[in-house]
């Protein structure tokens, strides 16, 4: 996709498309220092058009700005000024240019393509924005967080900022429209920002619902932890049931009923030893794709520690389910005192694991609580919050223009990429749908059965 770019090759005198008015100075005798001054305005005209079509930008971007500094600059200096800005990849200042280039008396053809050209720019930046930005934001890792709903409001400011973006690129593409009614490609590209709106807005939507479904339904590991040092009990209570069993057996009930209820027991500790086991491992795997999301960055203090912490709790986990199946053993082969102390075993180190994954969380609270002081600081927090404000203010509307595979010279949308971005919808509507069957699979707490036999 290209700007358009028709005023850059009608500044050049001779050009076969429209010209703009820019005259050769006069030759009749003699030449008045105006003149003079002008006809250096023209030649710089040139010599920028001639840099700007061999690829030479920045000599170009140079030559147009001094053409425009000069005291009867050429009308069109500005705008070829913004698209050589363009050209190096400066969105934001090929944005000012254009808007200035629009505000100038007396250029009505240069004010409506740089609206269109303003389209253009705006489109760009929102689209590299949502490829690099709000991928990062997804709020789906961030469950298991101290605070999730503190993630699910950065997307959704993300996704909001993004909104307003392409809204900004729609009018100035309806503002080239009102300059030329028949601009068919500026129609075009205006749909195109709607399609992008609305897309948006449905994607914000599903991922409000799979987040929601995941908050609700995830054992968190605060829960977690609490069974853990439940099932520690049990298990505690369980070794000295069975250190009395026998004197039990002979008083109060025959050797199959205490058999029934030990097997019971059994069945019920392994049953918290699978929960617990899933919940550190939701911790986990929620972690990595975090890293993942935070490749590049510097690594958060304490996550190493953390990281090891759950580790820890998991092995002590295996220990006692190790040391369950043990006391399972030898309540089988009747040997009440080894399935005691087999089952005191499994409860000192149920408690471990609860120990482990409550420090673990501490850890997490005092890492959060310490990124948050660095970064909500009042006075620099207000000062921060209305620099970004006039920024904003500055460039959302400079920072616009249609994505594309193509180099981004300036040409209308054609219809093959509107597909591509049919199809990246798609694959991105697939890619979450995937990535939440895979959540649900592994880490969502198991439903009761219900038996009809």
């Amino acid at each position: 996709m290209k700007l358009d770019r028709r005023h850059i090759a009608a500044c050049m005198v001779g050009a076969s498309v429209l010209m703009l008015a820019v005259a050769p100075a006069p030759t009749a005798p003699p030449i008045a220092e105006a003149t003079e001054r002008a006809r250096s305005a023209v030649e710089l005209m040139r010599e920028g058009v001639a840099k700007y079509d061999a690829g030479e930008f920045g000599a170009a971007e140079a030559m147009f700005r001094a053409a425009a500094l000069a005291q009867d600059a050429p009308v069109g200096a500005v705008f070829n000024e913004a698209c050589a800005l363009y050209r190096q990849g400066d969105l934001d200042g090929a944005a000012r240019a254009f808007r200035e280039a629009a505000a100038q008396r007396g250029a009505a053809k240069i004010a409506g393509r740089s609206a269109y050209n303003l389209g253009l720019v705006g489109l760009e930046g929102a689209d590299q924005a949502r490829s690099v930005d709000l991928d990062g934001l997804d709020p789906l890792p961030h469950v298991f967080d101290q605070d999730p709903d503190k993630a699910w409001q950065a997307y959704d400011d993300g996704v909001t900022q993004l909104i307003e973006r392409y809204a900004r690129a729609g009018d100035d593409f309806r503002e080239a429209i009102a300059q030329a009614p028949d601009d068919a490609e500026a129609a075009r590209n205006f749909g195109l920002t709607r399609q992008r709106i609305r897309a948006l807005q449905q994607e914000r939507e599903a991922k409000r619902e799979q987040f929601q479904e995941l908050k609700d339904q995830l054992l968190r590991p605060e829960d977690a932890a609490q069974q853990m040092e439940d099932l520690a009990q049990q298990q505690q209570e369980q070794a000295e049931q069975n250190q009395s069993d026998e004197q039990q057996q002979q008083q109060q009930q025959s050797p199959s009923q205490a058999q029934q209820g030990q097997q019971q027991a059994s069945q019920d500790t392994q049953s918290l030893l699978d929960q617990a086991q899933q919940t550190l491992d939701t911790a986990q795997q929620l972690r990595k794709q975090q890293q993942q999301q935070q490749q590049g960055q510097p690594e958060q203090a304490g996550s190493q520690a953390n990281e090891q912490m759950i580790e820890q709790a998991k092995q002590a986990l295996e220990q006692a389910r190790e040391a369950q199946r043990r006391a399972e053993e030898s309540l089988k082969d009747g040997d009440q005192e080894a399935a005691a102390k087999a089952q005191e075993q499994a409860a000192q180190t149920m408690q471990e694991a609860a120990e482990k994954l409550r420090e673990a969380m501490q850890q997490q609270q005092q890492q959060d609580q310490q990124e948050q002081g660095g970064q909500n600081d009042p006075q620099q927090g207000d000062q921060q919050s209305q620099a970004n404000s006039e920024q904003q203010s500055e460039q959302t509307p400079e920072q616009q223009q249609q994505a594309s595979a193509e180099d981004a010279q300036g040409e209308p949308l054609e219809e093959q990429q509107a597909e591509q971005l049919v199809q990246y919808l798609l694959d991105k509507e697939q890619q979450q749908h995937e990535q939440l069957e895979a959540i649900r699979a592994r880490f969502l707490r198991p439903a009761p059965v219900e038996r009809d036999w």
